[in-house]
């Protein structure tokens, strides 16, 4: 009796572990592509505001419409918003010779950062800085390379 209770049970155990194999395979490669598109989305998120330090067209342009921000302070923290994610985004968003470029960039914030202190200056005042120079043109060299 019990051999003939096993044999009528074992089709609906088969189809069970088939379904949650197949859900298991569902659910890794929605994880696959969240991360893939969470990498996607913080490669163009560091590109854009290296855009943004590069250009001082767009640095004014955006000073118009946020008048009563301060920029330069914006510009340091939206910087540290985007790069200090998880290190292995970064790795994965970018190859080696960015990833040092990257590096490099944001050592050079840190050092401007430290010497101004949070008591940042007008972008205006900024942009004739010795520090914006170098970051600008940091930031361009590195769109150069990463584009």
């Amino acid at each position: 009796m019990l051999l003939l209770l096993n044999i009528y049970y074992v089709p609906f155990y088969l189809f069970r572990v088939r379904r949650i194999k197949k859900e298991n395979r569902i659910k890794a490669l929605s994880e696959e592509i969240y991360d893939s598109g969470f990498i996607e989305m913080s490669r163009h998120s560091i590109i854009d505001t290296l855009d943004l330090w590069a250009s001082e067209e767009k640095q004014l342009e955006y000073k118009k419409t946020e008048s009563e921000a301060n920029l330069t302070d914006e510009l340091f923290q939206q910087w540290k918003t985007v790069y200090r994610i998880d290190n292995k985004i970064i790795g994965e968003a970018f190859n080696n010779l960015e990833t040092e470029l990257l590096k490099t960039f944001d050592k050079s914030i840190a050092i401007s950062d430290e010497k101004f202190r949070n008591d940042f200056p007008d972008i205006n005042e900024f942009q004739n800085t010795n520090d914006w120079k170098v970051l600008n043109q940091l930031a361009k060299e590195i769109i150069k390379e990463i584009k």
